[in-house]
């Protein structure tokens, strides 16, 4: 089995998403001025890769229609950040859809 490792960078100071990839070895930035955000290994039903950070619409009937994917450290594993946190891998793929990022689009949040 392969897994496919993949990183992306939020900028606090520019206000942009980098892809890692393009991102310079780590010297010229430091924890406040660069978020890291991993690739779940999961995509969306367009097949948009999802990461840590974005926002994901629920495609079905859902109490909760809109939440964040957030890292669970007691869990060691990604989870649907909505106050119930469950596993994100139990989604099925074709009934989500990325919406955007936390960091950009921190308005499609619905806090309860």
């Amino acid at each position: 089995m392969k897994r496919v490792i993949k990183f992306r960078a939020w900028a606090t100071d520019t206000k942009e998403m980098i892809p890692f990839d393009q991102m310079m070895i780590p010297e010229w930035f430091d924890d406040e001025t660069i978020i890291i955000q991993q690739f779940t290994g999961l995509l969306d039903k367009n097949g948009k890769d999802i990461y840590e950070g974005d926002i994901i619409r629920k495609m079905y009937g859902a109490s909760i229609p809109m939440f964040s994917v957030a890292w669970d450290d007691k869990r060691a594993m990604f989870i649907q950040n909505d106050g119930y946190n469950e596993p994100l891998h139990q989604l099925a793929p074709n009934s989500i859809e990325v919406a955007g990022d936390i960091y950009k689009n921190p308005d499609l949040i619905i806090t309860k």
